[in-house]
């Protein structure tokens, strides 16, 4: 009695064990796909009337020129089933994924030529359905050097792992977007970045694939501070994106807007220090050669006697301890006699003024407002370039902020009158 129980079990492990490691193994040449009664496409051997993997599964495979092995793709009853995997003539893997009865489910993931991820894409029956993720390929002179660096260190394409650089982060449901989406820029060789830094687009799908709420576009990250000439013409030197870089561009500024003949700029027009990107564009101005002064404003509006130097160090090192002490002064402070006091918690400021005296700037405040950024903040500050308001696919209002650091505004709704483009500048 207990040979006969033990007899069962080991002929069931002997015959799924057996039919596990002897799948069919046939060569892509010699099959043809044909359609089933159905109109079902479903691949057959040559010449045979039975479907391939009738009886157990099959693997078809291909070969490159050169014998590495080029794919290899499971099949059941005639129908892609189980995990496939497609490689570059080198060996490096260049698709992998799985079918289910002929339909795609789970994970396909695509590599490039050195073997950087190009994309990672989530099915369930044949439609997308989960994270969809793309990935920037490398470029020519990218894949260049990373088989130059595997020739000189001896090594093979699997013993170098290569960073894969994110350019969409997505989700689906059923084949329709849904959720937040998240587009990056390229790195462009930079190597100590956050992901934040380099965002470039991000928004929300609602449940039927319609774009719904905030929608927004970045400039990219600040690269640099430039000099501006009144002819629209940059100076060539390139200043840290830093408080020490800002300081020497806020100084090449004025002193660049001085040695201009008055004939050559009879508008006197001024010279603005710009934030750049990696490639040199402009992004949004941070100074202007029209400050000639920096101010206090108290939390009534009224300007302070007190003037300090139209430069970073006195902005720095005297503006602001005393701003920063009266906006204390008057959190302490409950008496409604003093001229500083304002009972609404209004903003202490820091303004830069013109030759006029006028306000030309706002570079600091005590208690942020949108839309406000201080000196410090303006370097680094991830920048719009395009805001929309979605409801129901459809665009409410969309604001575009220009390098010149002009807002322009439109609404579309019906309820608000045709002429409502609104122009602002950052730079009041």
């Amino acid at each position: 009695m207990p040979l006969k129980l033990l007899t069962i079990p080991f002929l069931l492990v002997l015959f799924f064990g057996s039919g596990c490691s002897s799948d069919e193994v046939v060569s892509a040449d010699f099959l043809e796909y044909r359609k089933d009664d159905d109109g079902l496409l479903r691949l057959y051997r040559i010449g045979k009337n039975e479907p391939l993997g009738k009886w157990r599964m099959a693997r078809v495979t291909q070969f490159h020129a050169n014998g590495q092995k080029k794919f290899e793709i499971g099949i059941v009853d005639g129908l892609r089933h189980g995990s496939f995997f497609f490689w570059q003539p080198n060996g490096i893997k260049e698709l992998t994924g799985s079918y289910e009865n002929g339909k795609r489910e789970g994970t396909f993931r695509a590599f490039g030529k050195a073997g950087e991820l190009i994309y990672e894409k989530n099915f369930r029956q044949n439609e997308l359905d989960g994270n969809f993720t793309l990935y920037y390929p490398f470029s020519k002179q990218e894949t260049f050097r990373y088989f130059k660096k595997l020739k000189e260190k001896g090594l093979e394409p699997k013993e170098l792992p290569v960073r894969s650089h994110l350019r969409l982060e997505a989700s689906f449901s059923n084949g329709i977007p849904a959720g937040s989406y998240r587009v990056y820029y390229h790195p462009r060789g930079q190597s100590d970045f956050e992901v934040a830094d380099l965002l470039e687009e991000e928004g929300r799908f609602d449940d039927s694939g319609r774009l719904i709420g905030h929608q927004v576009k970045y400039y990219p990250k600040t690269e640099g501070l430039v000099v501006y000439l009144p002819d629209d013409q940059p100076l060539t030197t390139i200043h840290e994106p830093t408080t020490a870089g800002l300081s020497k561009a806020i100084d090449e500024c004025h002193e660049a807007i001085s040695e201009i003949p008055a004939y050559r700029n009879p508008k006197h027009l001024p010279a603005k220090v710009f934030c750049v990107d990696g490639r040199g564009s402009r992004i949004s101005p941070v100074w202007s050669s029209e400050i000639t002064e920096l101010a206090i404003r108290n939390a009534d509006g009224y300007i302070l006697p007190e003037r300090f130097p139209p430069n970073f160090e006195s902005y720095q090192n005297q503006a602001t301890p005393k701003a920063r002490d009266l906006s204390l002064d008057l959190e302490l402070s409950r008496d409604s006699g003093l001229g500083e006091y304002a009972p609404d918690g209004a903003s202490v400021e820091i303004v830069a003024l013109n030759e006029k005296g006028e306000v030309h700037d706002v570079i600091w405040q005590s208690m942020p407002q949108s839309g406000i950024l201080s000196l410090e903040e303006r370097i680094l500050q991830k920048r719009k370039r395009i805001h929309r308001s979605w409801t129901d696919g459809e665009v409410l209002s969309s604001e575009w902020t220009v390098p010149s650091g002009l807002n322009l505004i439109i609404h579309q709704n019906s309820s608000i009158p045709d002429d409502s483009f609104l122009p602002h500048s950052s730079l009041k």
